[in-house]
């Protein structure tokens, strides 16, 4: 099992094809092409909706009220909290089993 997790490793690190806009590099030609779409993108509009309570920024007033109701179920917006289930946990231990 080691010697597989070696080898994926070493062709992850070899990689042949790089962005000639950005320099970025990637092991196979298609992924390549797939970020060099990242390139021709309109820009994105400003997110113009943030948080009061954690200054998170949204794009539109509809996903700030979505992002609302983590505060409302209970979660202080302290980064001891889980935000999904609002529930205490320590940072440096693994996390629990549900």
């Amino acid at each position: 099992m080691i010697g597989c997790l070696g080898k994926q490793k070493q062709e992850e690190d070899w990689k042949d094809y790089a962005c000639d806009i950005c320099g970025e590099e990637m092991a196979t030609k298609r992924g390549i092409e797939v970020h060099k779409r990242i390139h021709s993108r309109p820009p994105m509009p400003p997110k113009s909706f943030v948080c009061p309570q954690c200054g998170l920024a949204f794009n539109t007033k509809q996903g700030l009220k979505v992002h609302k109701g983590v505060h409302n179920r209970g979660n202080t917006g302290s980064s001891s909290k889980s935000g999904v289930l609002g529930r205490d946990f320590d940072l440096n231990q693994p996390p629990p089993n549900y």
